[in-house]
């Protein structure tokens, strides 16, 4: 029997036995689970397959910026993610991916995975498609994430929770706020801090993204699901999205699986608990979200 459809079978099955009481009986699925999975699974983790720079271009759907890596490495969102541990990727006006071109204001959202300990220098935006005269620019010391206008103004600096990945959005304006959202969700909470622009003649023609002058001491540096836009706040990616449909229910469950057994990579978000590895916790935290909404 195809392993896919009999573990699709159990947790359907599974999901309609707790229907009547999710709560109280959540350690029972999870049990039923583990029992379902117990003659196939290996609790591995899954890294990414390796990608080019080609793979996050425009032309093939993905976001502009992306990997210089030649190895797998772990990602967060996609098939795809970036070490920018020793090296960046621009995004400007003139590149493959199209990026900003005069723009007077910019929001970009991007994550990241920290290993170790330092500080270091993950994002800038530039006035010149050559990204030589920074606007300004966002550092990670371990515990905060900072937004330092370079052409004058305030910071905004943001506590940063934990040590998995997180989330980044910074809404920049000319000569106005700067708005920044550490994992939280620029669609619907409040900024953790903000910060001001000090020209009001600036404009953005590029950005830079990875360890940009090197890793500032941390072991590695991960990069994944960069996005950039004009006006509209972009916010967090779906936690347990495996398929990336913008929902979260069994199929998602069954996504997860397949990829801890190895025979699928999925385009959405399969790492629930965000930890850096997709495995057994990553199908127990995607039920508990279909569980709890």
């Amino acid at each position: 029997m195809n392993i896919s459809k009999f573990i699709e079978s159990g947790l359907l099955s599974i999901m309609f036995t707790l229907s009547f009481s999710v709560i109280r009986e959540r350690n029972t699925m999870i049990n039923l689970l583990r029992t379902t999975l117990a003659a196939s699974l290996f609790l591995v983790s899954f890294a990414a397959q390796a990608c080019s720079l080609a793979a996050w271009d425009a032309t093939s759907g993905a976001i502009s910026g992306g990997p210089d890596d030649a190895h797998i490495i772990v990602r967060y969102a996609g098939e795809c993610a970036m070490d920018g541990t020793a090296g960046t990727v621009t995004n400007n006006g003139v590149s493959a991916a199209g990026g900003p071109t005069d723009e007077p204001r910019m929001i970009s959202r991007f994550y990241f995975l920290a290993t170790g300990s330092g500080d270091a220098t993950l994002f800038q935006a530039f006035a010149d498609n050559a990204a030589t005269t920074a606007i300004y620019t966002v550092s990670f010391d371990g515990t905060h994430i900072t937004v330092t206008p370079n052409d004058g103004g305030l910071p905004a600096m943001a506590a940063v929770g934990n040590t998995n990945w997180h989330s980044v959005e910074i809404d920049w304006t000319q000569g106005g706020a700067i708005q920044l959202w550490v994992d939280s969700d620029a669609n619907t909470d409040a900024a953790d801090a903000s910060g001001m622009s000090g020209d009001a003649t600036s404009v953005i023609n590029a950005a830079l993204l990875g360890g940009i002058g090197g890793a500032g001491g941390f072991t590695q540096l991960l990069f994944d699901d960069y996005v950039s836009n004009k006006t509209t706040a972009i916010g967090r990616a779906m936690v347990g999205d495996a398929s990336g449909d913008n929902n979260v229910d069994i199929t998602d469950v069954i996504a997860t699986i397949n990829e801890v057994l190895g025979s699928s990579v999925n385009t959405g978000t399969p790492d629930c608990d965000e930890n850096g590895v997709i495995n057994i916790s990553d199908v127990i935290c995607t039920i508990n979200v279909v569980l709890s909404s």
